[in-house]
């Protein structure tokens, strides 16, 4: 998932996991119920009826997203933060 979001990709995810922690929904990606096929399918619709502006701020948000979450400095700096309150 973080590849696809890194790549620019929404990702349509299960609420399961970690998938919270790094979708946030009708912002980067969509998160539906746990095994939800037909919700899955509806918001898959959904992103393809969306217009070209909104699928290109969905993909941009998606990229920023993880680079914010993700980059090197963004995990050093949530490790010294970790570490400075033990």
């Amino acid at each position: 998932m973080q590849e696809s979001l890194s790549c620019g990709t929404p990702v349509i995810a299960f609420e399961n996991g970690g998938m919270k922690d790094l979708i946030i929904n009708n912002y980067n990606g969509f998160i539906i119920q746990n095994f939800d096929i037909n919700l899955y399918a509806v918001k898959l619709i959904e992103y393809l009826d969306l217009s070209e502006e909104k699928k290109k701020l969905i993909r941009i948000n998606s990229r920023n997203s993880i680079l914010n979450k993700c980059s090197e400095n963004s995990v050093n700096q949530q490790l010294y933060k970790f570490y400075k309150s033990l």
